[in-house]
């Protein structure tokens, strides 16, 4: 029997009924009705059955144990009872309505109809309006549509009421619609964050955020100068959407502040104001804090202009006549994300005008230390051993090595390197490039086995005073892969660091506000606030939380060990 209960009877008693008392319906409505004897079929189907035992039945969603007598009471005859109840309350006030309107359209004008309507409306409709009102958001909940109808056939002529339905009615749509959409935009952006974060691409060694970095290095290099606005404008459009998405964006904007300073310092800008155009951007989406080092940046080097000129008139009054034209961007440490120079000894033509400028830096800004990044330094260097006049563009590192061949035609690498102090992976890297280029000659390694590997330190380097290039301007100064490698290592341990500051400080706001916090309430509130700039991974906030603990910012409360204490 229970079997029977859940499979037959419980899926369908409701239906049932409606369907017995629709019959019942037309009936009452004069109309003619051929199939009464279903409903009392039906009936007696809910009687016929004796039970031995209770039934075990659910009503209300409740489990309940009821009589055989009681199955037909709660199944069938309550709920004929109560449709049958609503139906004739309905069509008694839906009958005094109408005759009351008849009356008024035979006997009064139609401004006095209107007032007794009003009158009508009033007596027995606005005294009960609130529980209406509910009694329409009900319907509409369960999408008792027919109900609705009926209730809307009665107060056809209820201004007043149907003026308040209405309202009920529109914002019950509107609230309605307002969370479908809402749900499917929430389910988009998760959907779009997903995406671009997480796909084929950004599982590799490149994320997302270096993609995007990457892509506006390439919009706002020279090489795009001649680009319409209108253009630009809609490709910066097209950055601002992704930029939305990513997760990463403490990494984003450092990245990208490296690669603006790598195009400053190369002068390959395309516009200045593309240029702050972007930051502003960045600036509305994520406040001024995001981008304050950015915006310091463009700051320095308007006040590196400045200093260059002051610098040639410092040269002019103290007779400096050195053969070396410079050009120096300073930028203050904090902004720069620029991985810091390995030691090295600078030949004495570099070293006298880095004295000249330090010397003149220090007597305007006292207390102040300069840092001369060597591997994004670069120069122009003359050939005079050459019967044809050469530019070299080289960087530093090249630079350092070729003045060494002024002094003497032939070194072994270890002499070299004794001379520069480089270290020696960069070192044979840089004399790599320049024996490839062949500017130097090495005659103990052959040609088809020249690579930086196979380069010992008691080879003989020498100049190849028989150089010879189709090119006036020859560009040697390339990226070199121990130098890019050091990059990236730099990079990835500068945001870790940077993430452990800002979760540490993040995690002493909160408790300096809070004073005791669950452990897992505090990373919670931790990653909530952090959100918009990264997603903190539970084992770093963990980690920062036991470093606050060994710094006694906070401790674990004896009796209670997963809550935290504020340490003032």
């Amino acid at each position: 029997m229970l079997i029977w209960q859940e499979i037959v009877l419980k899926p369908i008693s409701n239906r049932l009924a409606n369907s017995c008392f629709s019959i019942i319906k037309i009936k009452c409505n004069n109309h003619l009705v051929t199939n009464t004897q279903l409903i009392e079929d039906v009936a007696q189907s809910y009687m016929c059955f004796n039970f031995h035992e209770d039934m075990i039945l659910w009503v209300n969603n409740e489990r309940t144990t009821i009589s055989p007598l009681n199955i037909y009471t709660e199944l069938f005859e309550k709920p004929i009872l109560q449709k049958t109840k609503e139906f004739h309350r309905i069509e008694a006030a839906n009958e005094l309505l109408s005759k009351e309107e008849v009356h008024a359209h035979l006997y009064l004008t139609s401004i006095s109809s209107q007032s007794l309507l009003i009158m009508i409306e009033e007596i027995y409709i606005q005294y009960c309006l609130d529980d209406i009102r509910d009694e329409v958001k009900n319907m509409l909940n369960k999408e008792n549509y027919e109900g609705l109808k009926r209730l809307s056939e009665i107060l056809r002529h209820m201004p007043i009421t149907k003026k308040e339905l209405k309202i009920t009615v529109k914002n019950h749509i509107y609230q309605a619609a307002y969370q479908t959409i809402e749900q499917i935009d929430r389910s988009n952006v998760e959907a779009c964050a997903q995406l671009i974060n997480t796909n084929a691409v950004s599982d590799t060694d490149i994320k997302s955020y270096a993609l995007l970095a990457y892509h506006c290095d390439k919009l706002l290099r020279n090489k795009t100068k001649n680009l319409p606005e209108s253009e630009f404008e809609e490709n910066l459009r097209n950055i601002m959407i992704v930029f939305n998405y990513i997760d990463d964006k403490d990494a984003f904007e450092l990245l990208y502040r490296k690669l603006l300073l790598k195009r400053i310092i190369n002068q390959l800008t395309s516009s200045d104001d593309y240029e702050e155009l972007i930051v502003s951007k960045l600036k509305e989406v994520c406040g001024h804090e995001y981008t304050v080092k950015l915006q310091r940046i463009f700051e320095d080097i308007n006040v590196s202009k400045t200093l260059i000129v002051e610098y040639k008139n410092y040269c002019d009054d103290h007779h400096v006549t050195d053969k070396i034209d410079c050009s120096v961007l300073v930028i203050s440490s904090n902004s720069c994300s620029l991985a810091a120079p390995s030691n090295f000894v600078l030949p004495i033509e570099l070293q006298s005008r880095l004295d000249s400028f330090t010397k003149f830096y220090n007597d305007r800004h006292d207390g102040r230390k300069l840092t001369l990044l060597h591997r994004y330094s670069k120069g122009e260097l003359q050939t005079l051993f050459t019967s044809q006049k050469y530019i070299l563009q080289v960087s530093t590192y090249q630079m350092v090595l070729l003045l060494l061949f002024n002094h003497e035609l032939n070194l072994t690498v270890e002499r070299i390197q004794d001379k520069t102090q480089i270290e020696l992976k960069l070192l044979l890297e840089i004399l790599l490039s320049l024996l490839k280029n062949k500017l130097l000659i090495c005659t103990d390694i052959h040609e088809d086995e020249l690579v930086a590997s196979n380069i010992k330190m008691n080879y003989s380097i020498r100049l190849a005073t028989d150089f010879k290039s189709k090119k006036l301007r020859i560009n040697l100064n390339v990226p070199l892969k121990s130098v890019e490698r050091k990059d990236i290592d730099s990079f990835h341990r500068t945001i870790e660091e940077d993430r452990k500051m800002i979760i540490q400080a993040t995690i002493v706001r909160i408790m300096k506000a809070r004073q005791t916090l669950k452990h897992t309430l505090l990373m919670q509130e931790v990653i909530q606030q952090l959100s918009s700039r990264f997603k903190p991974q539970i084992p770093l906030i963990k980690k920062c939380i036991d470093i606050l603990i060994e710094k006694e910012y906070l401790e674990r409360q004896s009796d209670q060990n997963d809550i935290l204490r504020y340490l003032a």
